[in-house]
C-alpha cells in the first residue's frame, strides 16, 4: 500500500539538542515493515519532519495481522525521508 497521512500523529516535541528540537511521531498502518521501510514511503510527509536528523517515528505496522513495532530515526534531506532502524519489539 502507500503512506496514509491519517496514520501519522505528532506525539510530542523532543528535547533540544544542538539547538534542534526533535519531534516524536507515531505511525499506525496495515502495511508491513518492509513496505514502510521502502525508499520513498514517507516522502509525501516530508513537510512535517525537521530538515536534517533528529525526528523519531514509533511505527505500529501490520496492525491487522501480526503487529510489529519499530522505532526509527528520521533524516530529511531536500524532501527525501530516510529511516534508520533504532529498535525492534517482538512480533
Amino acid at each position: 500500500m502507500a503512506y496514509i497521512p491519517a496514520g501519522l500523529s505528532n506525539l510530542a516535541l523532543g528535547g533540544a539538542a544542538e539547538n534542534k528540537v526533535s519531534n516524536i511521531f507515531h505511525y499506525k498502518t496495515i502495511d508491513t515493515a518492509a513496505q514502510v521501510e521502502a525508499d520513498g514511503y514517507f516522502d509525501a510527509a516530508a513537510d512535517v519532519f525537521n530538515e536534517g536528523k533528529g525526528d523519531i517515528i514509533i511505527a505500529s505496522m501490520d496492525v491487522d495481522g501480526t503487529m510489529k513495532v519499530k522505532i526509527y530515526g528520521v533524516t530529511r534531506t531536500s524532501g527525501d525521508i530516510a529511516l534508520t532502524l533504532s529498535s525492534v519489539t517482538a512480533g
